[in-house]
């Protein structure tokens, strides 16, 4: 039980450190991969848009240069106009979703191939369903020198407005502006299919990494595992040991083997050497013991003999006692007697 309780402190004390470097390992290399994601999907989304942006520049500036033709030709006039309107009312580019239209300073439709008949109207009220004032905001960029706005708009196709790019140009010497755009839902369509597919791989990598991390944990468990076996058995060789010791059946000439020079290996030397030095102190302490053993023996039977003597002579003074005692008795009547015989003398 003791030998399992330590293993057990020894692999816990290397492994839950272990698993607990392994788990935070594994959340900030799941926090970057999501970041990593997130920035993967917007340098997606931004390249696409991106080169959606290159492809209404590119087409605005065959436009601008076609317009700018005509009024290079033909001043601002009607004639200028209709020169205009015949150039771009078929003008589309990208798949025919592109098309133009111009408009002046007063924000009012000069061409406008898609619907011919705003052609002369004000746009400036034309607005998004988020507010933003679509014609008003193209003429800002449009001053600028050429730029792109944002907003949704309705969609051919679609129940709800989409999101759509738009691109706004000077035609010089003219106070005319171009203007142009595309729709951008499907590059959000894109970036969804892209994002769907980006955490898959993702997911596939973050299992793989806990996979990976799951065998190393293993691998590193049977390994604490052995090297704690290792440890342990010279540990507990002495605790046998010692064990044998206090319960009075000790072997003290069991010595342990040592295969190493680490500390456990030192430490079961010096246990040899601790346990030899006490083996020889007991073999000291059993010969005196066994002398003393001896000596006490042969005390014990000169005591006997002495003894024996002794009630010997106590027997033998008894005799002389008895003897002096009778001899004593035999006195007195002896002096008894001369005491008589004196009294009859005088008497005589």
């Amino acid at each position: 039980m003791y030998n399992l309780s330590m293993k057990m402190k020894m692999l816990l004390s290397a492994i839950v450190p272990a698993m607990l470097v392994a788990i935070v390992t594994l959340v900030i290399v799941i926090n970057s991969q999501l970041s990593a994601l997130e920035y993967e999907i917007q340098d997606y989304q931004t390249v696409l848009t991106d080169e959606r942006k290159r492809n209404i520049e590119d087409a605005a500036t065959i436009a601008q240069a076609v317009a700018q033709d005509a009024v290079r030709r033909l001043g601002t006039g009607e004639e200028a106009q209709a020169a205009v309107r015949f150039a771009l009312k078929d003008a589309r580019f990208s798949n025919g979703s592109g098309y133009f239209f111009l408009f002046d300073e007063n924000n009012r439709y000069i061409v406008h191939s898609l619907k011919p008949q705003v052609e002369g109207s004000d746009g400036s009220g034309l607005t998004d369903p988020n507010g933003i004032k679509i014609t008003v905001r193209l003429h800002e960029q449009a001053t600028r020198g050429g730029g792109f706005i944002e907003y949704i708009y309705d969609k051919p196709g679609s129940s709800v407005p989409q999101p759509k790019i738009a691109y706004a140009a000077p035609i010089s010497g003219s106070g005319w502006f171009l203007g142009t755009g595309l729709y951008i839902d499907d590059i959000a369509e894109a970036t969804a299919v892209y994002r769907q597919e980006a955490t898959e791989r993702m997911e596939q990598q973050i299992y793989t990494i806990v996979i990976t991390a799951l065998g190393l944990l293993v691998m590193t468990c049977l390994i604490m595992s052995y090297v704690a076996s290792r440890m342990i058995g010279p540990i507990k060789d002495m605790l046998n040991t010692f064990i044998d010791i206090a319960n009075g059946e000790g072997d003290l000439t069991h010595r342990i083997h040592v295969s190493g020079t680490d500390e456990i290996g030192q430490l079961g030397k010096a246990f040899n050497q601790f346990v030899g030095k006490l083996h020889n102190i007991i073999s000291d302490v059993s010969k005196a013991t066994n002398n003393v053993t001896s000596a006490t023996d042969l005390i014990s039977s000169q005591t006997v003999h002495l003894s024996n003597q002794l009630q010997e002579h106590n027997h033998e003074t008894e005799q002389v006692v008895t003897a002096v005692t009778e001899m004593s008795s035999t006195a007195n009547e002896v002096a008894q007697s001369a005491h008589q015989v004196a009294s009859a003398t005088n008497e005589a």
